[in-house]
């Protein structure tokens, strides 16, 4: 590796961050013009996140890595054998190593990047012992690395069915379903939640194992996200009500079993008071997916009536005088008015 090209590309990467508009633009048109036109860039990039004790190089480095090796982009087949072995070792050693949250999942989609062109291909055999050894390690910053990769990971399968990850569904799932008790970290459960997401948007239904796995996990996925309501996670249960959403709007069995469980749970949230108005909101928003999705099985469960019962003292809360201001009376109103429109009158 050509070691000026390493720190030309470092000092580079740290003009980008200078209070100097006339310097950073001169730094990004290098970058995109010279340094990322190079190949050499991806190994030189790599050497970086190793080496550079500034943290916003670093993440950049990362983020501009993800970039550079993304499967339309020719910089990664372009790389000899053995350097692309040396990448693939590197980075997984990274991926452990790495203090801030932020690059060590920048590095995370990075691995995912490489992941997609090179499962398919079978040449990465150390990828996926790798990831089920570290989320067995008893340090939860490994754990979370191991289950924000499979996550990533996963983003790419629902993607691209050669991947090959069809046949580790059941150890991931076997993973997952530990990783969901995770006695240390809820940032390993909640990603954990997001991952379990991205396997029930592929899973074969016709695959009653997988099936009951992914129904199985539903209830801990739900107390995932009440520890986030007591932990005032906003941002942890933004990504599970996001996870549910897309459960509820695609085609998939997987909830229909809880849908009584989920409404008791989202019509909880939704009334207290002591929560964060957007938890509460989102809380309710999620009870309007299941009128719109799930409406035979509400239906079908007679739940239409408790749930007009227990939005109602909703409805009555003190509004704030901005119309265009969404809060928990509006959308409770809403919620009673799809219902009666959705269902026949004599379930409202």
């Amino acid at each position: 590796m050509d070691q000026n090209f390493v720190q030309n590309l470092h000092s580079t990467l740290q003009q980008t961050s200078v209070p100097d508009t006339n310097a950073v633009k001169a730094a990004t048109e290098a970058l995109q013009n010279t340094f990322f036109k190079n190949p050499a860039c991806v190994p030189a990039l790599v050497e970086i996140l190793s080496s550079s004790p500034d943290l916003a190089v670093r993440q950049l480095a990362s983020v501009e890595l993800r970039k550079l090796v993304a499967k339309k982009s020719k910089f990664w087949t372009k790389q000899q054998q053995d350097t692309r072995a040396g990448i693939k070792a590197k980075l997984l050693e990274l991926v452990s190593q790495e203090k801030s949250t932020p690059v060590r999942n920048g590095i995370a989609r990075v691995v995912s990047g490489i992941a997609r062109i090179e499962l398919p291909l079978n040449s990465w055999p150390e990828l996926l012992p790798f990831l089920f050894s570290a989320a067995d390690s008893p340090d939860a910053a490994h754990r979370q690395s191991a289950i924000f990769v499979f996550y990533t990971v996963l983003e790419t399968f629902v993607e691209d069915e050669t991947s090959g990850l069809a046949q580790y569904l059941p150890q991931i799932m076997a993973t997952f379903s530990k990783a969901l008790q995770d006695p240390e970290s809820l940032e390993v459960r909640i990603t954990t939640v997001r991952g379990l997401g991205k396997v029930a948007e592929s899973v074969d239904e016709e695959s009653p194992n997988d099936l009951a796995a992914l129904q199985g996990a539903v209830p801990a996925m739900v107390q995932v996200l009440n520890q986030c309501f007591e932990q005032t996670h906003a941002e942890g249960a933004k990504n599970i009500f996001a996870v549910f959403e897309i459960l509820l709007q695609i085609d998939s069995q997987v909830v229909n079993p809880h849908i009584a469980e989920l409404v008791d749970f989202f019509l909880t949230k939704s009334a207290d008071k002591n929560a964060e108005e957007d938890l509460r909101l989102m809380s309710l928003n999620a009870i309007s997916n299941i009128v719109a999705y799930r409406r035979a099985r509400v239906q079908s469960l007679s739940l239409a009536k408790v749930m007009i019962d227990r939005v109602m003292p909703i409805v009555v809360e003190e509004d704030n005088e901005d119309p265009d201001d969404e809060t928990p009376s509006r959308l409770a109103l809403r919620i009673i008015d799809s219902l009666s429109t959705e269902l026949p009158p004599t379930h409202v």
